[in-house]
């Protein structure tokens, strides 16, 4: 394990990618195999790009987002907007993803509710939502969606995948997948295999979904409905392991909800710990992901093993030819610190070049997106992007 870098990040001159514009494209026109042998004509892709393309193709990096996340990762897209996209402190001039000399790219995954293709968009051969005669997707099935995006642009090879949780078992697939292709991989609270209890999530979240009344068979948006409570359950269910014990008792305690009654006096009565998570699982609801794109995303989560296929961990490590960094927080609930150890032995054994950060926080799943964490890791990741061995 390495140790941590803790000089300041400082980008003086880092600035903003300015306005952005949504793209898409239709890509494998030959076809597009999935994992299970379904096949569909091509596939939609959603993205966005910041930087110019290199005459070379080479000056590329991919940037995944996380499970509830878009392809909208920089700059804003008109000045209506109250926030930039996700990865805003990363992308831009001067910024860690310095766009003066990298052509980044941030597609929305596969299934990903904004645009790529899924059980909620519109199959051209019908102009009716595909629902579920969607293939069932595997992440394994969103990186090669990806890998057609970039040939799309013109990109011949990368200089870094980045990804962010979900993102991040997407960068596990593309080192392991795609060997050649990328020179360097960041798993970024991601692993190479879904923890069980992960796994055991996504079944308690599929059931909120698909036991709301107006959830209507997967038919919602046909019928003009939407199974409110159903999302909001998911998402309480997801911020409950994407937080941590220590963070809840800090900022909450045994503190009641304040403009209620007492959970002494009342059943309605809530502590404070329990309203915000009811109102993280509100903010989920209205976030604008498809339930039925959700469904698809938490069962691609839980097939995630880049061992499938190639017999074990140890085996598929050995197929990885990219340098690897993985960052983690030890309070990770969600996505355990374990699952990094593993695929960090697992390839330093096999000759990678590996690195694995943890760090404690009590933020768990979310640390990494502190101030105080990013001052710690951003350096950490600018010193290997720009670090030309091997």
């Amino acid at each position: 394990m390495s140790a941590w870098i803790t000089r300041t990040f400082d980008a003086p001159d880092a600035g903003s990618a300015g306005t952005v514009r949504p793209q898409t494209a239709r890509v494998a026109p030959a076809g597009f195999e999935f994992e299970n042998g379904r096949r569909l004509p091509s596939v939609r892709m959603a993205f966005e790009t910041y930087g110019d393309l290199a005459p070379d193709g080479t000056n590329a990096i991919l940037v995944l987002h996380g499970s509830t996340g878009t392809g909208h990762a920089a700059g804003r897209h008109g000045p209506t907007d109250t926030e930039p996209g996700w990865a805003d402190a990363l992308i831009g001039p001067g910024k860690v993803f310095d766009t003066n000399r990298y052509f980044v790219v941030a597609p929305n995954r596969l299934c990903g509710s904004y645009g790529s293709d899924g059980p909620n968009e519109l199959d051209p051969t019908t102009e009716r939502r595909y629902g579920f005669a969607f293939p069932v997707t595997t992440i394994r099935d969103m990186a090669r969606a990806d890998r057609a995006l970039l040939e799309h642009l013109g990109v011949r090879r990368l200089a870094m995948v980045y990804g962010v949780s979900m993102g991040g078992f997407q960068a596990a697939e593309w080192a392991v997948t795609f060997p050649e292709f990328a020179e360097r991989i960041v798993i970024d609270r991601g692993n190479c295999r879904a923890p069980d209890l992960l796994v055991a999530t996504t079944e308690a979240r599929t059931l909120a979904i698909r036991s709301d009344p107006d959830w209507r068979g997967g038919r919602y948006a046909e019928e003009g409905v939407f199974p409110t409570a159903g999302m909001t359950i998911a998402g309480m269910i997801l911020q409950l392991y994407a937080t941590s014990q220590d963070a809840f008792t800090a900022a909450f305690g045994r503190a009641a909800a304040e403009g209620g009654p007492s959970p002494y006096a009342a059943l309605e009565g809530r502590f404070a710990s329990a309203q915000a998570l009811r109102e993280a699982g509100q903010t989920f609801a209205a976030g604008g992901i498809d339930p039925n794109a959700y469904l698809y995303n938490i069962r691609a989560i839980a097939l995630h093993d880049i061992s499938h296929g190639h017999g074990s961990l140890e085996a598929a490590a050995a197929r990885v030819r990219a340098r690897v960094r993985l960052f983690h927080c030890r309070s990770d609930l969600l996505v355990p610190v374990e699952g990094a150890r593993d695929a960090h032995r697992a390839m330093r054994a096999s000759g990678v070049d590996s690195e694995l950060y943890e760090y404690d926080h009590p933020f768990g799943h979310l640390a990494l997106s502190t101030p105080e964490l990013q001052a710690r890791w951003l350096p950490v990741l600018t010193d290997f992007l720009n670090d030309r061995r091997g």
